[in-house]
């Protein structure tokens, strides 16, 4: 029985909006810089992550142990304009109170809304863009 050494590999979720629940675009990276991403087009945000895999060998065959995510960013949305407080958000946009009601009972204090026309709770250490800063490739 031998053990290799782990192998740390850094990866990019993107985030995109499905039927019922957000759809995530996990996608290997060689490292997190921003402005290196091609971001798909129905992406509202991303956040990147390492994960760990050591390869140990039982009776000379491999066995692939991997990590949980270790290190994870904070999610970067791509905004139309910038977070609000869940309370003004409430009061500005009365038509949408559903969602954000819902996202203030998740125990969010702040909210943003994203490229693609939805609210995401806004956490500290997120961060938001507009649009024209995406790097075009």
């Amino acid at each position: 029985m031998s053990v290799g050494q782990p192998m740390k590999q850094t990866y990019v979720c993107f985030l995109s909006p499905g039927s019922l629940r957000v759809v995530e675009d996990i996608r290997l990276v060689a490292n997190r810089t921003t402005c290196a991403l091609v971001i798909p087009p129905s992406t509202f945000g991303f956040y990147f992550f390492d994960q760990y895999t050591l390869v140990h060998y039982e009776a000379e065959e491999p066995i692939e142990l991997t990590s949980e995510r270790k290190h994870e960013s904070g999610t970067f949305f791509i905004a139309r304009e910038k977070p609000l407080f869940i309370e003004a958000a409430l009061v500005r946009y009365v038509g949408e109170q559903r969602r954000l009601n819902r996202l203030k009972e998740d125990g969010y204090h702040q909210v943003i809304r994203c490229v693609t026309g939805g609210w995401q709770g806004f956490e500290p250490g997120d961060c938001a863009f507009l649009p024209e800063a995406i790097p075009v490739k």
